[in-house]
């Protein structure tokens, strides 16, 4: 007699994913806006691992995706106006860009820590749900 593995089935209506409690996606929310000052690899990873976990958290880590594309974006602009600065004597683009691209993030962190939904100034929206 061998021995049979007991299945259990879900209940219905109820999701295979866990929920998280609002700490912890606040705790989510934050490390998407912060991780973003690393690059933009860490809002894309919570972006993908919270498709279905917790939506708070996953709106708030496209936020971040948007905001340093748009960044990512803005640096080579900045740039060229560092060039045509030179013959104008003005470095203040490139400035405001890295200055914004340290600054939201952690304004982004703070409003997502108390469960406040965080959109970013001036970030163009290029992916949306």
């Amino acid at each position: 007699m061998s021995a049979q593995p007991i299945q259990v089935s879900p209940r219905p209506g109820t999701s295979h994913h866990a929920e998280l409690s609002p700490q912890a996606e606040t705790t989510l929310a934050m490390f998407a806006h912060l991780s973003g000052l690393l690059g933009i690899v860490g809002p894309l990873v919570v972006f993908l691992v919270l498709q279905e976990k917790s939506q708070f958290a996953r709106k708030q880590a496209l936020e971040a995706i948007n905001f340093h594309i748009t960044v990512i974006l803005a640096v080579p602009v900045g740039i060229a106006f560092v060039f045509a600065g030179n013959l104008f004597g003005s470095y203040q683009p490139i400035t405001v860009i890295v200055a914004a691209a340290l600054i939201f993030p952690i304004v982004a962190a703070t409003n997502a820590g108390t469960g406040q939904f965080y959109r970013y100034p001036l970030a163009i929206r290029f992916i949306k749900i």
